[in-house]
């Protein structure tokens, strides 16, 4: 994957003084809580830890023709929810998260009819794109990042929230906790 720049520099949370990527990390995150909160879904903690590496990924550095190979698997959502933001699927394809015959499920499909939609799991083309240099990033995160009471909580990988635990995960979110 060719990005547009360096990935090599450590990335920390001077990285989110811009205001534009943090409001899109509030936006992405509420939306994927409520996609969560409405199919009673789990791996909520896992969307949560990677979120501000796919926002970094696709607003910052990643070109239109680059592609994603996301390997965690559990954390599909926040993929769904920053390709719905960032326009590379409708908002009417992210409201069929978790329902019957979705293409958007918790754990992605490896049909041939994902293939159209610009991300990948469970297989790699290393041909692709006309790079023979695939990138790969490795990043330790926080289970549940942004959220008080699921960080680093285990639980929060197969769990799924409350109406109250939605409630307080909503209102530390608006507040911009994270």
């Amino acid at each position: 994957m060719k990005l547009a720049t360096d990935i090599s520099k450590p990335f920390t949370s001077e990285d989110w003084n811009d205001d534009r990527l943090s409001q899109i990390r509030r936006t992405c995150a509420l939306t994927l809580l409520e996609l969560y909160r409405k199919a009673n879904a789990e791996h909520i903690g896992s969307s949560l830890s990677c979120l501000e590496i796919l926002i970094d990924l696709y607003f910052r550095r990643m070109k239109k023709e680059d592609l994603l190979i996301l390997s965690k698997g559990h954390a599909a959502t926040a993929l769904y929810t920053v390709l719905a933001e960032v326009g590379r699927i409708s908002r009417f394809e992210l409201s069929t998260y978790y329902l019957d015959r979705t293409l958007l499920g918790a754990h992605p499909s490896c049909s041939k009819k994902i293939y159209d939609i610009p991300f990948g799991t469970g297989y790699v083309d290393l041909s692709s794109r006309g790079s023979n240099r695939p990138r790969c990033l490795i990043a330790q995160t926080v289970k549940g990042h942004g959220v008080s009471y699921m960080e680093n909580k285990m639980k929060w990988h197969y769990n799924p929230m409350s109406e109250e635990q939605y409630e307080i995960a909503v209102s530390e979110t608006r507040t911009n906790r994270a």
